[in-house]
């Protein structure tokens, strides 16, 4: 039994009576987590609407997310039945005893060697985007890849042959996307039956997502032949025991990856090349390496995995705009922390890689661009969990393979094709929302490439 030691020690930021932190979170979020690590240290009590924990030690975060993972569950807003109305019973909302079963079922679905096979159709894709754009185009580049990502998940979860001809389906995913930033960032209380339209709207999104699914998942079931796609594999898994998902299952877990499958990865893409067109050095070393590689022999795929440099230049995005800014766990019993904190039952519990990935201690200059940082030998010096954007333990994004494999595939295209120049004069703010998103989006002049 731990013995809990008291947490006098812990330092709080001066608290407004009743809404406690609350107003300076809801004013800058990323600002304030930032400066209450600065100030106050790794460990830091804070009451936004409760108490919360707000944790940047990479022991205790490797605690709460890995070595003692079962005592800390997601947010009950997402996996309470409120949450579950809107993300199903699938693994994205799974806790408890429930949540390891379910993901060894979906966890093969995302190995190397299935991934693999849809290397081609992300560069088709991204090809055709290509060649609808021409140089002095001006576009929005966050909306440009939040669509191109769209676009790869549902051909990755429905195969080439679904026919999304008058893109209902994508307008749906669209509308739900903007529903969960509603449901999520809303304080009031019960958000989802007030009568306002993107309340209606989802409803309908909503209807339609589950109809064309439904619809896909009993085609499926009746060929006779399997389809490589992940929707068919879905339905083709079985558990240890044998038993297949039933369509419900199916279903829920579909409209997961539909849903956590192209925001984070589209965030990503666009802070990425948002980087890579301030960085010129850095862009070129990103192209000789695509050229060269591009010379060898052997698949797509093959030369992918060779793509150290452009790996590190995807890592040191992710690291200065986290797309998953923030991890929210609830405690489900009393536990002290390695650093000796004491949790108790029902705290909850703040983790933010946007606070951690700016971290003096571990990143020099920490708001400058240096992809060098995630070369071999300078990780090895780090903690593990001084760098987490996908999460970790058995909470890792199950879906972390495929997003990276779909990050390199478009890089090395677009790098080729065309450059980015900023529109305006407007300094890019990084949003908080569900994903971490630029302000007003991303303008930019499409010009041609860099000369090697």
């Amino acid at each position: 039994m731990k013995l809990f030691a008291p947490n006098r020690l812990i330092k709080s930021p001066p608290a407004w009576p009743i809404v406690g932190h609350a107003p300076y979170f809801v004013r800058d979020k990323l600002g304030f987590l930032r400066s209450c690590q600065e100030t106050y240290g790794d460990t830091v009590r804070v009451k936004i609407g409760r108490p919360v924990w707000l944790l940047n030690s990479p022991d205790d975060i490797e605690y709460v997310l890995a070595k003692n993972a079962n005592n800390y569950e997601k947010t009950p807003k997402l996996t309470s039945t409120r949450g579950r109305r809107l993300s199903g019973h699938g693994l994205h909302t799974a806790t408890g005893r429930d949540r390891l079963p379910k993901r060894r079922l979906i966890q093969p679905l995302f190995h190397h060697s299935i991934i693999a096979s849809f290397s081609d159709s992300i560069a088709s894709i991204t090809d055709n985007m290509l060649d609808s754009w021409c140089v002095g185009d001006e576009i929005d580049l966050f909306d440009a890849m939040m669509q191109l990502t769209q676009k790869v998940t549902i051909r990755v979860l429905l195969g080439e042959s679904f026919g999304d001809h008058n893109g209902k389906f994508a307008a749906a995913l669209t509308t739900r996307r903007q529903y969960i930033e509603y449901f999520f960032t809303s304080i009031l209380p019960y958000a989802e039956y007030l009568p306002v339209p993107v309340v209606w709207k989802f409803r309908k999104a909503r209807s339609h997502l589950h109809m064309v699914l439904d619809r896909e998942i009993r085609q499926r079931r009746k060929a006779a032949t399997v389809s490589y796609d992940l929707l068919s594999m879905l339905i083709t898994t079985s558990d240890r025991d044998g038993k297949p998902m039933n369509d419900i299952q199916v279903r829920d877990e579909a409209v997961t990856i539909t849903s956590t499958g192209y925001e984070t990865i589209g965030a990503a893409l666009s802070w990425t090349l948002h980087l890579l067109s301030q960085h010129e050095q850095e862009q070129r070393r990103v192209l000789a390496e695509v050229r060269s590689i591009k010379s060898l022999e052997g698949t797509l795929f093959d030369h992918i995995k060779q793509m150290e440099y452009t790996r590190m230049v995807f890592n040191e995005s992710l690291r200065l705009y986290p797309p998953t800014w923030i991890f929210i766990r609830v405690a489900n019993k009393d536990d002290q922390l390695p650093s000796g904190t004491s949790i108790r039952r029902g705290d909850e519990i703040y983790l933010c890689p946007n606070t951690m990935h700016h971290l003096k201690r571990y990143y020099t200059d920490p708001d400058r661009f240096d992809p060098d940082r995630f070369s071999k030998d300078a990780i090895k010096n780090r903690p593990r969990f001084s760098f987490y954007p996908f999460g970790g333990g058995s909470r890792l994004c199950i879906g972390e393979p495929l997003a990276r494999l779909e990050a390199m595939i478009i890089i090395s295209r677009v790098v080729q094709r065309f450059g980015f120049e900023p529109v305006g004069t407007n300094r890019i703010v990084p949003r908080p929302s569900i994903v971490l998103e630029p302000r007003g989006g991303l303008p930019m002049r499409l010009t041609e490439p860099l000369s090697m």
